[in-house]
């Protein structure tokens, strides 16, 4: 029984991280997160330009077809206004956790 317990206790240390490996890990973990950031960045940059000229051409072609009646669709208006302040708003976000992301001591006091 003895020598069960002593195995079992060689096996917890040697699987037990040392603090350079959460480190390393914690570094890995930075790095990985940071560069998702920024894909997602790029992803969201290039999702705004295909919905800006979207929308630019949705428009053109309301006011060349009710040119006559001088009518513009206000729904179509809103949907710009809103796109634009969800994308302001995701932009603030991503430049939050960039500046978190930059500072990896910061998060290495938590663990």
């Amino acid at each position: 029984m003895d020598k069960l317990v002593r195995i079992l206790n060689e096996m917890r240390n040697k699987m037990r991280l040392t603090t350079e490996q959460r480190i390393t890990a914690l570094e890995r973990d930075n790095v990985v997160l940071h560069d998702t950031i920024k894909l997602l960045h790029k992803l969201l940059k290039e999702q705004r330009q295909l919905i800006s000229e979207y929308i630019t051409q949705t428009m053109m072609s309301l006011n060349e077809s009710g040119g006559q009646k001088g009518n513009a669709c206000p729904a179509d208006a809103l949907y710009t206004f809103k796109c634009k302040r969800r994308f302001e708003d995701i932009d603030k976000h991503i430049e939050k956790m960039r500046k978190l992301m930059e500072e990896p001591k910061r998060g290495l006091k938590a663990g």
